[in-house]
């Protein structure tokens, strides 16, 4: 046999093997079509059920759904504050506040002690500080005009719960110019964490006439993961035995960590005293969750925005409109609050509780 005739028979052979091959690999693809198929319409039968978009929505999202319902991002440090001491802007007592303590070099992140006022202005036509996280068009001032779409009743019956998604979260015991450690302040001991907070607020509340619920679960501990899942089946527990709740407040604390590993501390002074700023969330629906409320929140948010504004000038940081629900669809009152950062001391969180108190009864009447 000839070399040309050789090589036109290996060729040929090999065409051959290829052709099968090829054709045994569509095989196999074709006999997987039928599996996704299925996993596709029971996505879609999931999305119904839970309200939640489909996965074809899903792919066009930024950001996975489930971090917005499960385990959304903290404010901060992921989202960065610009700080300002505005004396420009409005009447707040900076300058008094004593400079932080001299760092000595002994530690490994500085803490910087300032008063967070950004956002829009009243200057600038609103008539409170705003921070609007989503792509919504949104006039503040029709909200705070608006104010509460409830009144609470005239009743011994609980209307105001107070919950800790992530309860273990703790602040230094006392003052100091930085911190070692790469991860926030937590504690499980309910006398320097966010029961503690929650406590003074309630106790603030309760002297002014209104009947508290204080949920003190360990959302968060041990297992961090899932904490927004348990928080809301307390939620959903608490609503269906106290019927006569329209406020659920979950109080948390921040931690605003700079790029170059600085902590910030937010302090206003308060009649000579040092407090934690406060800062309110009001989530929306942007994350893609059902969020029928989220206006009618924002009405109260922005009312207690407007009242600590003016009762305690510089309490407030700017109000954070959020693209996420964190539990806030079960009312029409439901917020988020974040007290002070991880290097504000206890005292001084314990303080900002009792003035919250106090604006919160300013507006609930």
């Amino acid at each position: 046999m000839s070399t040309q005739l050789i090589l036109s028979a290996h060729f040929l052979h090999n065409s051959s093997l290829g052709c099968i091959k090829c054709a045994m690999k569509t095989t196999k693809l074709l006999s997987i079509i039928p599996t996704l198929l299925l996993a596709f319409i029971c996505l879609c039968a999931a999305a119904k059920n839970t309200g939640e978009p489909l996965i074809a929505e899903l792919l066009l999202t930024a950001a996975p759904l489930a971090e917005a319902e499960d385990e959304p991002a903290p404010p901060s440090p992921e989202q960065s504050y610009e700080e300002t001491l505005p004396a420009e802007t409005r009447a707040v007592q900076t300058e008094a506040i004593q400079p932080a303590l001299a760092d000595s070099g002994a530690y490994e992140h500085a803490i910087r002690e300032t008063t967070i006022i950004n956002g829009v202005s009243e200057n600038g036509g609103s008539k409170v500080h705003f921070s609007n996280r989503t792509d919504y068009n949104i006039d503040i001032n029709d909200f705070v005009g608006a104010g509460p779409d409830f009144a609470l009743a005239d009743t011994d019956e609980p209307q105001v719960l107070i919950v800790h998604t992530h309860a273990t979260e703790a602040y230094l015991p006392e003052e100091a110019p930085g911190v070692n450690g790469s991860t926030a302040r937590r504690s499980t001991s309910a006398d320097e964490n966010m029961v503690a907070v929650g406590e003074r607020l309630i106790e603030t509340l309760e002297a002014g006439g209104i009947k508290c619920l204080h949920d003190v679960s360990f959302h968060d501990h041990p297992a961090y993961s899932h904490s927004y899942d348990r928080a809301a089946e307390s939620i959903k527990s608490y609503l269906e035995k106290y019927p006569s709740i329209k406020v659920v407040i979950d109080v948390h604390r921040d931690a605003i960590w700079k790029d170059d590993g600085t902590r910030v501390k937010p302090t206003v002074l308060v009649d000579g005293k040092k407090a934690a700023q406060i800062m309110i969330i009001s989530g929306t629906d942007k994350g893609g969750l059902t969020f029928d409320t989220w206006r009618s929140n924002l009405r109260f948010a922005a009312a207690l925005q407007y009242a600590g504004d003016r009762m305690y000038p510089g309490l407030m940081r700017p109000l954070n409109v959020a693209a996420a629900r964190y539990n806030m669809h079960f009312t029409s009152g439901s917020l988020l609050f974040e007290v002070g950062s991880d290097v504000n001391t206890l005292d001084e969180a314990l303080l900002s509780a009792e003035l919250m108190g106090r604006v919160m009864l300013e507006v609930l009447g």
